[in-house]
């Protein structure tokens, strides 16, 4: 019973998410879980396949003003048809923000769509206008969130990258604010009793040291 309501639950979320009205682009055109930075998913396309996106999913993705290369699939890209003109969408599947403002970097937790824009403009130069959106699926009004100000949020997002990049290299790979989740996958990596002491004591301490990422923390 269990199962058939969570697959009852997919089905719902899945016709809200393919039924949403959204205005259209100049004679759009869209594509979904379209790969970029040479993800392995774009490996496995045919030649024919490739052909038919609107970039070359090997092609390399850089931050910009970093050495970093990233790759993943897209959710969703709309194009305009003359080229200058772009949409992404990021859907999640979660609650919606609780005060119905939407999230920007969420204290460096919500990347996806900003890297998502990246991609865009280092892949289509001709595009002069990116618009990067979370969509709720679950959410009464639909859910869909823009970000504000697209070119200082990603400006400013690249200038956290190369902080950390930096940061790496110099050997401070110290835990963040996002190492006390209960979730983290590495947690088994902290010492023995983290939670109880560790954090209180060590917090102010890393926060000294890696001041460059210390805003990016305290973000909505």
């Amino acid at each position: 019973m269990i199962w058939r309501r969570k697959l009852q639950d997919i089905h719902n979320l899945a016709i809200i998410a393919l039924t949403f009205s959204d205005d259209q682009l100049s004679e759009q055109r869209s594509w979904a879980e379209i790969p970029f930075g040479g993800d392995r998913r774009a490996r496995d396309l045919t030649p024919e396949q490739r052909a038919k996106l609107p970039w070359d999913p090997l092609a390399p993705v850089v931050i910009p003003g970093t050495d970093l290369r990233i790759g993943g699939s897209i959710d969703r890209l709309d194009l305009a048809a003359a080229g200058n003109v772009a949409r992404v969408t990021d859907y999640k599947s979660g609650k919606p923000p609780r005060n119905g403002s939407g999230p920007v970097l969420r204290g460096g937790a919500e990347l996806q769509r900003c890297l998502y824009a990246f991609a865009v403009r280092s892949l289509l130069p001709a595009v002069n206008s990116v618009s990067s959106r979370l969509l709720y699926p679950k959410a009464a009004d639909g859910g869909l969130y823009s970000l504000a100000d697209p070119d200082t949020v990603l400006s400013g997002l690249a200038e956290f990258a190369a902080a950390a990049a930096r940061l790496a290299e110099a050997g401070n790979l110290l835990p963040g604010p996002g190492a006390a989740n209960i979730y983290n996958d590495f947690a088994f990596a902290l010492p023995g009793g983290a939670k109880e002491s560790y954090f209180e004591l060590k917090s102010p301490l890393i926060a000294a040291r890696l001041a460059d990422l210390a805003p990016l923390w305290e973000m909505q």
